[in-house]
């Protein structure tokens, strides 16, 4: 397997889930697996795991992961991919095992070979491979490179190209829910899947029109010029009105110079057409929160539940998106409603955090264990992604 992706995607899961998934698959219940990803810590396997997954089951032997990360492409690669398997908390023991090999470094994952690599020191492959791209590689690469996205893509289908590589099976993740892509680069995922089918474009360089204004729309979005690229999008839906990326640009370039009502028709108007771009209201949101507009936060973050009233993605943003604006007691709501769904790490320990804040220290003390149980139960201990949670527990005895 070809893993072109930001992530990992390979973390532990337990013998038990394991067993039942082979259980699901040996008499095809495939429903059942369809219903068992993505529950929190009721799930059988999750997008963070579904290699380790696909590797018990037996269906994958072998992993090139073809990460952006600068420290793949230090001259000290082994150095480099040390420092990078820390990053992702992997233990000691299993970081020992990587070694330099050529251009590479390969080792060992919980059992399974995997070899650490940049696109451009991708190994040539006699085997067919499954080729899984994960959108979210690409806006990260694109920003560490400096490049502009057409200019990246041709780049990147040299590389490919000259590995010669037989893709037996293809997998495209938009990574759009959760936010590892920002819901505004969705188009990227649209551009990949169509060279993949035309790699002869990505060698020409003679893309299409439309993705040229929405480049240069981008472009000027990423840097904040913002009424730039609304001159931009703004001539490019004269020739292409139906787009919804550029739809999507001039919506947030609205959103983001404060003309909310002439914003909010517009994003209502595209998701009706185009369900799949809803996660650009949890987007704005976020942006608006961080910029300690609440009110504004709010008022897309709502209208995005009233769309999915369930989703994990949009009650976390927006209990967190409360959270950094100091209210405390509005965040532990939308945590405490993803735990009456399923349990989660997140849940747990950004609950404890604003426990923590209203000195319910009991009760803070209580979701960290929970959350400490649930990373306990699969093996990992890397606490990186919460350095908050990390003083608290310590100041509560913790650790």
């Amino acid at each position: 397997m070809v893993n072109v992706d930001q992530h990992d995607d390979l973390r532990f899961i337990p013998e038990y889930k394991i067993q039942r998934l082979r259980e699901y698959t040996k008499k095809g219940l495939i429903d059942e697996i369809n219903k068992s990803h993505d529950r929190g810590a009721n799930s059988l396997f999750t997008v963070a795991d579904f290699i380790f997954a696909a590797y018990k089951l037996g269906i994958i032997k072998k992993l090139y992961w073809v990460s952006p990360s600068g420290f793949l492409e230090w001259d000290d690669i082994e150095k480099g991919a040390a420092a990078f398997l820390r990053a992702f908390g992997y233990s000691e023991d299993i970081i020992k095992t990587f070694k330099k090999d050529g251009k590479v470094v390969k080792g060992k994952i919980f059992g399974l070979e995997v070899v650490l690599t940049s696109i451009r020191n991708l190994p040539h492959i006699k085997e067919p491979v499954l080729f899984s791209v994960d959108v979210d590689y690409f806006p990260n690469a694109i920003r560490k490179k400096k490049k502009r996205d057409l200019e990246f893509f041709k780049e990147f289908f040299y590389y490919l190209r000259e590995k010669n590589i037989h893709i037996r099976d293809l997998g495209v993740a938009y990574s759009v829910n959760g936010g590892y892509t920002e819901a505004v680069y969705r188009y990227i995922g649209d551009e990949l899947i169509y060279l993949l089918k035309h790699p002869e474009i990505a060698s020409s360089g003679d893309f299409p029109e439309v993705w040229r204004y929405r480049e240069r729309g981008f472009v000027l979005f990423r840097k904040g010029q913002y009424s730039d690229a609304m001159k931009v999008f703004s001539e490019a839906l004269l020739k292409y009105p139906d787009e919804p990326s550029l739809i999507a640009g001039k919506a947030a370039v609205l959103v983001l110079s404060g003309e909310h009502k002439e914003a909010l028709p517009l994003i209502k108007g595209l998701i009706e057409t185009f369900p799949e771009y809803s996660y650009l209201y949890v987007y704005l949101g976020r942006i608006l929160g961080d910029r300690k507009d609440l009110r504004g936060a709010r008022g897309y973050l709502e209208e995005f539940l009233k769309i999915q009233p369930a989703s994990y993605y949009g009650l976390i943003t927006y209990g967190n998106v409360l959270y950094d604006n100091d209210r405390d007691h509005e965040a532990l709501v939308f945590y405490n409603k993803i735990l009456t769904m399923y349990e989660d790490v997140n849940a747990y320990m950004y609950g404890g955090d604003a426990l923590f804040h209203l000195k319910r220290f009991q009760e803070a003390r209580e979701y960290y264990l929970k959350g400490l149980g649930l990373l306990n139960e699969v093996g990992y201990r890397s606490l990186r992604n919460y350095p908050e949670s990390v003083r608290n527990m310590r100041y509560l005895g913790l650790m």
